[in-house]
Protein backbone atom coordinates (compact mmCIF):
# COMPACT_ATOMS: atom_id res chain seq x y z
CA UNK A 1 0.00 0.00 0.00
CA UNK A 2 1.65 3.29 -0.88
CA UNK A 3 1.28 5.75 1.84
CA UNK A 4 1.32 9.57 1.02
CA UNK A 5 1.99 13.19 2.60
CA UNK A 6 1.30 12.81 6.49
CA UNK A 7 0.49 9.51 6.83
CA UNK A 8 3.62 8.31 5.39
CA UNK A 9 5.38 9.49 7.89
CA UNK A 10 3.18 7.35 10.77
CA UNK A 11 4.36 4.55 8.49
CA UNK A 12 8.10 5.95 8.05
CA UNK A 13 8.06 6.27 12.32
CA UNK A 14 6.72 2.90 12.75
CA UNK A 15 9.49 1.15 10.49
CA UNK A 16 12.38 3.14 12.47
CA UNK A 17 11.05 1.86 15.27
CA UNK A 18 11.21 -1.90 14.12
CA UNK A 19 14.40 -0.88 12.60
CA UNK A 20 15.20 -0.21 16.32
CA UNK A 21 13.57 -3.02 17.60
CA UNK A 22 15.35 -5.19 15.11
CA UNK A 23 18.80 -3.57 15.93
CA UNK A 24 18.26 -4.60 18.96
CA UNK A 25 17.52 -8.08 18.43
CA UNK A 26 13.19 -8.27 18.61
CA UNK A 27 11.71 -9.41 15.32
CA UNK A 28 8.70 -7.32 14.76
CA UNK A 29 6.09 -8.48 12.09
CA UNK A 30 4.26 -5.89 9.13
CA UNK A 31 1.34 -5.96 11.13
CA UNK A 32 3.07 -4.62 13.99
CA UNK A 33 4.75 -2.09 12.60
CA UNK A 34 1.10 -1.08 10.79
CA UNK A 35 -0.19 -1.14 14.46
CA UNK A 36 2.19 1.01 15.69
CA UNK A 37 1.57 3.53 12.66
CA UNK A 38 -2.04 3.54 13.47
CA UNK A 39 -1.36 4.35 17.27
CA UNK A 40 1.08 6.99 15.82
CA UNK A 41 -1.56 8.34 13.84
CA UNK A 42 -3.95 8.13 16.99
CA UNK A 43 -1.67 9.80 19.13
CA UNK A 44 -1.09 12.82 16.42
CA UNK A 45 -4.68 13.62 16.02
CA UNK A 46 -5.17 13.55 19.83
CA UNK A 47 -2.45 16.07 19.85
CA UNK A 48 -3.53 18.36 17.03
CA UNK A 49 -6.91 17.67 18.66
CA UNK A 50 -5.89 19.51 21.72
CA UNK A 51 -4.13 22.57 20.16
CA UNK A 52 -7.77 23.27 18.16
CA UNK A 53 -9.53 22.54 21.77
CA UNK A 54 -7.46 24.84 23.55
CA UNK A 55 -7.55 27.88 20.76
CA UNK A 56 -11.04 27.46 20.77
CA UNK A 57 -11.57 27.54 24.50
CA UNK A 58 -9.43 30.82 24.84
CA UNK A 59 -11.31 32.15 21.69
CA UNK A 60 -14.52 31.77 23.49
CA UNK A 61 -13.51 33.19 26.88
CA UNK A 62 -12.31 35.99 25.76
CA UNK A 63 -15.56 36.60 23.66
CA UNK A 64 -13.29 36.65 20.00
CA UNK A 65 -15.27 35.40 16.64
CA UNK A 66 -14.67 32.13 15.47
CA UNK A 67 -14.93 33.41 12.25
CA UNK A 68 -12.44 32.16 8.82
CA UNK A 69 -9.77 34.66 10.43
CA UNK A 70 -9.85 32.42 13.50
CA UNK A 71 -10.37 29.36 12.19
CA UNK A 72 -6.87 30.14 9.69
CA UNK A 73 -4.94 31.65 12.43
CA UNK A 74 -5.42 28.48 14.72
CA UNK A 75 -5.17 25.81 11.63
CA UNK A 76 -1.82 27.69 11.40
CA UNK A 77 -1.34 26.76 15.47
CA UNK A 78 -2.25 23.21 14.57
CA UNK A 79 0.36 22.68 11.76
CA UNK A 80 3.16 24.24 13.40
CA UNK A 81 2.64 21.63 16.53
CA UNK A 82 2.21 19.33 13.93
CA UNK A 83 5.67 20.10 12.20
CA UNK A 84 7.22 20.55 15.75
CA UNK A 85 6.80 16.75 16.81
CA UNK A 86 7.15 15.54 13.25
CA UNK A 87 10.03 17.45 11.44
CA UNK A 88 11.85 14.31 11.18
CA UNK A 89 9.20 12.44 9.50
CA UNK A 90 7.71 14.80 7.40
CA UNK A 91 7.84 15.08 3.89
CA UNK A 92 8.86 17.66 2.06
CA UNK A 93 5.38 19.10 1.17
CA UNK A 94 4.37 18.40 4.95
CA UNK A 95 7.42 20.71 6.02
CA UNK A 96 6.24 23.75 4.55
CA UNK A 97 4.89 26.90 6.39
CA UNK A 98 0.84 26.77 6.74
CA UNK A 99 0.81 29.79 4.15
CA UNK A 100 2.39 27.28 1.68
CA UNK A 101 0.50 24.32 1.72
CA UNK A 102 -1.51 22.93 -0.55
CA UNK A 103 -5.38 23.61 -0.17
CA UNK A 104 -5.61 19.61 0.80
CA UNK A 105 -3.12 20.00 3.47
CA UNK A 106 -4.64 23.10 5.18
CA UNK A 107 -7.93 21.03 5.05
CA UNK A 108 -6.48 18.83 7.56
CA UNK A 109 -5.29 21.13 10.15
CA UNK A 110 -8.43 23.20 9.60
CA UNK A 111 -11.00 19.94 10.08
CA UNK A 112 -9.43 20.06 13.95
CA UNK A 113 -10.42 23.38 14.33
CA UNK A 114 -14.17 23.17 12.63
CA UNK A 115 -14.64 20.60 14.61
CA UNK A 116 -13.72 21.78 17.95
CA UNK A 117 -15.68 24.94 17.39
CA UNK A 118 -18.44 22.57 16.55
CA UNK A 119 -18.23 20.68 19.89
CA UNK A 120 -18.07 24.16 21.93
CA UNK A 121 -21.19 25.30 19.72
CA UNK A 122 -22.87 22.32 20.53
CA UNK A 123 -22.36 22.08 24.22
CA UNK A 124 -23.69 25.75 24.79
Amino acid sequence: MERVGRDSHYFRAAEDARDDAYLLGAKRTQEEVEADAEDYREAENNMSAEIAMNEVRQAIKNGLPLDESFIEKTAEAVHAGWLKRNQRWADEESKKPYGELSESEKEKDRAFVLRAIEIFQREK
